[in-house]
């Protein structure tokens, strides 16, 4: 979701460690107008609740859309877009950067967010600032119902239950509002969903909303396990503000439909995006590049100037660098509380023992330790093709075994052919 612009800094090394990751890669508090605590009379006239979504922006922490929860005490002033200036947006995507070990917690998965509430008026301009597309859907509720979620929300924003532990599908800035109107209309919304599924997982609906910004896509599609990978409910599927908004749209409650009205600020909102199916691109891709490196190698003559072996080492070299470091980093992931980057069959493909080809190891290890350490660098990603056949094998990840498979083959043949000019 929203807000990482406050991370830019760390974002490029981190999200390719956890993939949300963004997911969106997701939720993540940005700046914002100021929050506040509200002042909440529940006795009062019924207030207005409104479900605010915000459309996903063009730079890729805004890939995932945004949502809050809109309280209006005085309903009905004539004031823009009908919401009054005593209007409050409940925000549960904020953190503090400035915290004691705030880094070492997100990269460990140790996120601590905060829920808060802003001016709605303030919240709606900022977001028309940025000319995104919002929708404002006025929900049915009771006087009871409305002061319900009233209550529930300043109690879930202010000291000192304001802050949660943040999980990029499981519990995030969509998911909290999710439950806090599951609560409001009495369990039905999760009633009405319960045992149907489309099919989608948190793998797919995040690389479908991640597909505009490549290196987010690949990160998020590395780095992700086979947790991620199982059919989603419909009420899991919220965990994305556009599904949430789109999932309660048309639902009824004993006749009575759960969103009174529905007005949309600035441009319509966009067409539901979908996974792409780019496994030809990963596939032609990875044998173009094999081919290259295998070339590179095998053409190279024996008495060959200085130069030219060293750019033959350099070449499958650089690759076994990338693919050994990213390796490393997803062998790191599974020891920090990143769950869902957990036992992840890329670990077969994206190997640390791919680094033994990396330029200069060969002068810190013998050649026959470089060479069985090869070998079953490449025995591991063979395997990891292999599995693929079995129908028990839930993760997505064939993209992978296309893309790397032949250019593991090319830097394993590389590394042979370059140690027998020498």
């Amino acid at each position: 979701m929203d807000g990482f612009n406050r991370l830019r800094a760390s974002m490029i090394l981190i999200l390719t460690l956890v993939c949300a990751i963004s997911i969106s890669l997701k939720c993540i508090a940005q700046s914002l107008p100021q929050p506040y605590i509200a002042e909440s009379d529940v006795s009062a006239a019924t207030p207005a609740v409104y479900l605010m979504t915000i459309a996903p922006g063009e730079v890729y922490w805004e890939r995932f859309g945004h949502n809050a929860i809109i309280i209006d005490p005085n309903p009905g002033e004539i004031s823009p877009f009908g919401i009054s200036p005593q209007a409050i947006a409940f925000n549960f995507g904020y953190f503090d950067m400035t915290e004691s070990g705030f880094l070492p917690n997100f990269i460990q998965g140790k996120m601590s967010y905060e829920g808060v509430q802003i001016r709605a008026l303030d919240d709606i301009a900022y977001y028309q600032s940025q000319e995104r597309a919002i929708s404002l859907q006025l929900l049915n509720l009771s006087r009871s119902q409305a002061n319900t979620i009233t209550e529930l929300l300043i109690s879930q924003t202010t000291t000192p239950n304001e802050r949660y532990r943040y999980d990029y599908f499981r519990q995030n800035c969509s998911t909290k509002l999710r439950d806090a109107l599951n609560i409001a209309f009495n369990g039905a919304i999760e009633k009405s969903v319960q045992g149907r599924a489309t099919g989608q997982t948190f793998r797919s609906l995040g690389l479908a909303h991640a597909q505009g910004e490549l290196w987010l896509y690949l990160g998020i599609h590395a780095g992700l396990g086979p947790a991620t990978d199982r059919p989603l409910s419909f009420y899991e599927e919220y965990f994305i503000p556009g599904q949430l908004m789109r999932g309660i749209a048309d639902k009824t409650i004993d006749g009575e439909p759960m969103v009174r009205s529905t007005q949309l600020i600035q441009p319509n909102m966009p067409n539901v995006p979908a996974q792409p199916d780019w496994r030809y691109r990963f596939g032609i891709t990875g044998l173009l590049i094999a081919l290259a490196l295998a070339a590179i190698a095998r053409f190279l003559p024996t008495n060959a100037s200085k130069a030219r072996q060293i750019i033959s080492l350099l070449t499958p070299g650089a690759f076994a660098l990338v693919v050994g470091l990213f390796g490393a980093l997803l062998l790191f992931l599974q020891l920090t509380n990143h769950s869902d980057a957990h036992w992840n069959h890329n670990l077969f493909l994206l190997n640390p023992l791919w680094l033994l080809a990396a330029p200069g190891a060969s002068k810190l290890f013998k050649a026959a330790f470089i060479r069985v350490g090869l070998n079953l660098a490449l025995a591991l990603a063979v395997f990891g093709a292999g599995i693929k056949v079995f129908p028990w094998i839930r993760q997505q990840n064939i993209e992978w075994v296309l893309l790397m498979l032949p250019i593991l083959y090319a830097i394993w043949f590389s590394q042979r052919q370059v140690s027998a000019t020498r």
